[in-house]
């Protein structure tokens, strides 16, 4: 940039050779400066001081520097740059005698300057990095494939070439946990993966459901074998032959990734409240290591006993163990079906607290001679009906019931907690059913639009169909 001086003109130029005290102005040309660091291998300072010191003649010539650092390091360099700043100073006993004013001050300007920098090397040290997910020929992405490649001419840091063509399995289980809602267990890890072909980890065929052990004998009877834990039909079970107590009953998930247990059900039994009743978890087919312990609540008001883990399991194992101690015992231990796994839990919105329970009894009946018959009490079954009012249609809990009505819908059992809590077993018992549903309930819809659809219905579980 060009700066322009004005100048009184008296006794600043030649003699006579403008008009007499006639003003001039000047033009203060820019100055231009390059720095170059080149190929430079050690570090190399830099200090620089730019002055331009001339007589006040007819122009002010502007000065262009080059800087080169011929050497062989990296040199780091900093620059400030800012506006034109100004000084006014005497001049008195400064300047030659009679060249300028006499007693004025003057203004003097300091220089700008312009730089350019560069930094010029033949040494690449970039990266390059290529990252491939390739999957099968069905176009499932399984797994992840990385190659990584340095292109220099001098191989500065590293090269890295994964490759992993193995399908690698993924559980995943997201949910908002809590112990107070409405809770349904439909999937049942316990009944083991019989996808998986082949043997478990006794030998058994896990296409039979054959995934139980005992570690004692079994009553001979043909209606009391392991795979009974394993049925809908809780009337079949499992009966030890004589054992009360010192009985271990282990369950092999057939999934080498484990399961998380956050509901357990254990229905039923015959039980009574003196027994102790644990429940472990390992990844050792033979407990050897125990990963989780936990006692069960055993309550003499239902047959059935209900575990509900008091926050989201962190650790999956694959193999479990229902410990069984029950020296009171009148009769050897008997147990119908053992369920477990993740349940499909309500948050937010709920059932109403209105919760209709009854109590429907089977008895065989004989007609008599009189006007009256012989009755003989055989079961009694609970029947349930949950309202549910209002119920978000866009959100997750109208989702697990739209997907039980559509996956098991009423030919299918599911585990119905309504009224879950830890701290009282029995409470949470008390309206439990391992049963279907009776039919597909008539949903009211109060449509407000797309997302303000509000559902309500009543569901009806009969734990005897």
């Amino acid at each position: 940039m060009t700066v322009h001086t004005n100048l009184t003109g008296y006794l600043e130029r030649s003699y006579l050779l403008n008009a007499y005290l006639t003003e001039g102005q000047h033009g203060n040309d820019g100055m231009q400066v390059e720095f170059i660091i080149a190929d430079q291998l050690k570090p190399s300072g830099m200090q620089v001081l730019l002055g331009v010191d001339s007589p006040l003649d007819d122009s002010f010539n502007g000065m262009q520097t080059q800087f080169v650092i011929d050497d062989e390091a990296y040199v780091g360099m900093q620059i400030k740059a800012d506006s034109l700043s100004h000084k006014q100073h005497g001049n008195y006993l400064v300047n030659p005698y009679l060249v300028g004013q006499y007693l004025v001050e003057e203004m003097c300007t300091y220089m700008g300057m312009q730089a350019q920098l560069g930094i010029f090397t033949v040494i690449e040290n970039g990266m390059q990095v290529e990252m491939q997910i390739v999957g099968p020929d069905d176009d499932s992405f399984n797994g992840m494939q990385v190659n990584m490649r340095i292109l220099t001419e001098d191989h500065l840091g590293m090269q890295v070439e994964v490759v992993n063509i193995a399908p690698i399995a993924m559980q995943v289980l997201a949910t908002l946990y809590n112990t107070t809602n409405l809770r349904i267990l439909c999937e049942f890890l316990s009944r083991g993966n019989a996808n998986a072909g082949g043997n478990n980890a006794w030998g058994n065929a896990s296409a039979q459901g054959r995934n139980w052990k005992a570690n004692v004998a079994t009553d001979g009877g043909p209606d009391h074998e392991i795979e009974n834990l394993n049925t809908d039909i809780v009337e079949q079970t499992w009966k030890a032959a004589t054992a009360k107590s010192g009985i271990n009953l282990d369950c092999d998930t057939e999934r080498t990734q484990g399961v998380f247990l956050d509901t357990l059900g254990i229905m039923n039994h015959n039980l009574t409240g003196a027994s102790l009743v644990q429940l472990f978890g390992s990844n050792t087919s033979d407990f050897s290591v125990i990963g989780f312990n936990q006692t069960l609540n055993v309550i003499t008001e239902e047959p059935n006993i209900i575990y509900l883990a008091e926050n989201l399991p962190s650790v999956a194992y694959r193999y479990w163990r229902i410990s069984i101690d029950d020296a009171t015992n009148p009769n050897p231990v008997e147990v119908g079906t053992i369920i477990f796994g993740a349940s499909a839990i309500f948050r937010g919105e709920c059932i109403t607290d209105e919760i209709e329970l009854q109590r429907k009894d089977f008895a065989d009946s004989i007609n008599t001679e009189g006007f009256t018959n012989v009755k003989n009490s055989r079961a009694q079954k609970k029947v349930v009906r949950l309202n549910f009012q209002s119920l978000s249609f866009t959100r997750g809990n109208y989702e697990i019931l739209r997907n039980i009505f559509t996956d098991a819908r009423t030919v299918l059992k599911c585990l119905w907690i309504p009224t879950p809590d830890i701290a009282d077993p029995e409470f949470t018992s008390r309206f439990a059913v391992f049963s279907k549903i009776t039919e597909i309930p008539l949903e009211r819809h109060n449509s407000k639009g797309p997302k303000n659809d509000y559902a309500s219905f009543q569901l009806e579980l009969d734990e005897s169909n």
